[in-house]
């Protein structure tokens, strides 16, 4: 069964892992923009409050 194989280990380490690729995704994007790392740091954090 499906649900047997199913573990919610793995399933936040895989979780974990996107969520890294994401954020890093996101500091790339920043960068090409041209954004100082005093900016990014900001843009970020407003992220993270919102």
């Amino acid at each position: 069964m499906l649900l047997e194989e199913w573990n919610i280990e793995d399933a936040k380490e895989v979780w974990r892992e996107e969520a890294l690729e994401e954020g890093r995704e996101q500091v790339l994007e920043l960068l090409e923009q041209g954004l100082s790392i005093e900016e990014i740091k900001n843009r970020l954090s407003q992220k993270e409050k919102k």
